[in-house]
């Protein structure tokens, strides 16, 4: 089995090769960067009609109808399951792209001179989607301009004898209320790490589950093939080639189905130990 790219290596890519910056891959679920993928390997998409600045499901949808018009003009064989792609889902999103990546790879010299910037000129939100991904990350406030908006601390008084008037419980509380708030960030990006971990352990898990499957079934075709065999009477056994009951075998083996085939190079690895 092959292991994909990893989150960080995908984005890199995605972003250096249409001039972007997403920061997650969840972000591909606007069907946008799909859209202008596909202009950058085939051609041929209606930029103009793309949505960079989509925020709704209907505006996600709308892209991905672009996106599949244009898979059926270039004849491209490719199922998505738009319903849950549209949910800015990282399993479904990280396996489109994973995809587009690959088949990229294949062509990417059918459109050498590509200019994505000046693609999106006509597209809506094409030409502001740098300033909005960074105007998106730049809404979380930073601690500095948290604490700006913060009320000022009430003024420590003074007394004539030099020490500070403000009660000892006051300073006891507050300097709890930061080492709280230090905790917090720092489990929530513990916890932000796990789930990240979490969604590519499934993504693997579910790859495994689609191998296995994919070799019982091959076992259990030639287990039925075998038990046919033994039903047969002595006349018509002996009647069975073995050049037949080789190819039958063979062609069991060497069938593929959707979602699982293996490459050329382990195929003939196969055949030769065969």
């Amino acid at each position: 089995m092959v292991v994909g790219e990893s989150r960080t290596e995908l984005l890199n890519w995605l972003n250096n090769t249409l001039d972007l910056q997403y920061n997650k891959v969840e972000q591909c679920g606007t069907g946008a960067a799909y859209c202008q993928l596909l202009d950058c390997i085939m051609g041929g998409v209606p930029m103009g009609k793309v949505k960079f600045d989509a925020s709704t499901e209907y505006d996600y949808l709308h892209n991905f109808k672009i996106l599949q018009a244009g898979f059926n003009k270039h004849k491209i064989n490719k199922t998505m399951d738009v319903g849950r792609l549209v949910k800015c889902r990282l399993s479904d999103n990280l396996e489109l792209l994973q995809w587009f990546k690959k088949f990229w790879h294949e062509n990417k010299f059918v459109n050498e001179d590509y200019d994505p910037v000046s693609r999106r000129k006509s597209s809506s939100g094409g030409m502001d989607t740098r300033a909005r991904l960074n105007a998106s990350r730049s809404r979380t406030p930073s601690s500095s301009s948290l604490s700006s908006q913060r009320p000022n601390p009430p003024t420590t008084r003074v007394a004539s004898n030099g020490r500070s008037s403000l009660p000892p419980n006051t300073q006891a509380s507050g300097a709890k209320i930061v080492q709280l708030t230090k905790e917090i960030a720092d489990t929530r990006s513990e916890l932000s790490i796990a789930l990240q971990d979490l969604g590519a352990s499934k993504i693997q898990a579910e790859s495994l589950e689609t191998e296995r499957n994919f070799y019982f079934n091959k076992l259990r075709e030639i287990e039925i093939l075998i038990e046919n065999l033994k039903s047969l009477d002595e006349p018509e056994f002996s009647k069975v080639s073995k050049l037949e009951l080789i190819d039958k075998i063979q062609l069991i083996l060497y069938s593929t189905e959707e979602g699982f085939q293996a490459n050329d190079e382990q195929a003939d690895i196969e055949a030769d130990e065969f």
